[in-house]
């Protein structure tokens, strides 16, 4: 198995519990909304495209907030995971470049 292919394996696992760290925290309510988009700039993203148009009157309502939330909470994660992923990748690239270039001198 290749350099490359080994880090993308690393930064598959790497990114997946950061970024449910990520999500979890942006569900705080004690977090402040600049911390909170920060750390899960998924949760910004999601909170700004996910529209669920409203289907039930009374209680009901509940059941189109909780659809609204669990929409929200899955873009959100998908998007940290995909952001965080390439973040790790990039670090552990430059860092393999930086000591590769080093080991050659």
């Amino acid at each position: 198995m290749g350099s490359g292919l080994k880090r993308v394996f690393q930064s598959v696992a790497l990114a997946v519990p950061c970024a449910l760290f990520a999500t979890g925290i942006s569900d705080s309510a004690v977090v402040s909304d600049f911390v909170r988009y920060a750390i899960s700039p998924g949760t910004a993203v999601a909170v700004r495209i996910v529209h669920v148009k409203a289907s039930h009157r009374g209680m009901g309502v509940f059941l189109d907030a909780l659809n609204w939330y669990g929409s929200v909470m899955s873009l959100a994660f998908a998007v940290n995971a995909i952001l965080y992923g390439l973040l790790i990748f990039g670090i552990m690239t430059t860092i393999s470049a930086m000591t590769d270039k080093n080991s050659n001198r």
